[in-house]
């Protein structure tokens, strides 16, 4: 379900890519997506070079196709880990509010 994961300001990580895969394939699996419904994942860190202080890591879960074209869901924190739980604590409910909308429009 998940096509791509890309690292943006930080390099490629096989422990951030099983974290992302064992935490959101079985929620994105509970929901009967088209197969054209494809997740893209960006993990990307922000450091200002200009200003000292932590690293904010975001994570944005989207899809460019299918009948989840449209959806976007970022958090952000000073750690991947919290970042991903939070987006995996609201992802089926937002997932189900998307899913509503389209159906009444």
């Amino acid at each position: 379900m998940i096509t791509q994961i890309r690292f943006v300001r930080l390099g490629k990580s096989e422990m951030i890519k099983e974290a992302i895969e064992d935490k959101v394939e079985p929620i994105l699996d509970k929901f009967n997506l088209d197969d054209q419904s494809k997740a893209y994942i960006d993990v990307e860190m922000e450091n200002s070079p200009h200003q000292a202080g932590r690293n904010v890591f975001k994570v944005k879960l989207f899809f460019k196709e299918g009948s989840m074209e449209g959806f976007v869901l970022e958090k952000s924190d000073i750690n991947f880990y919290k970042a991903l739980s939070q987006l995996t604590s609201t992802l089926a409910t937002n997932i189900d509010r998307f899913k509503g909308k389209k159906l009444r429009a």
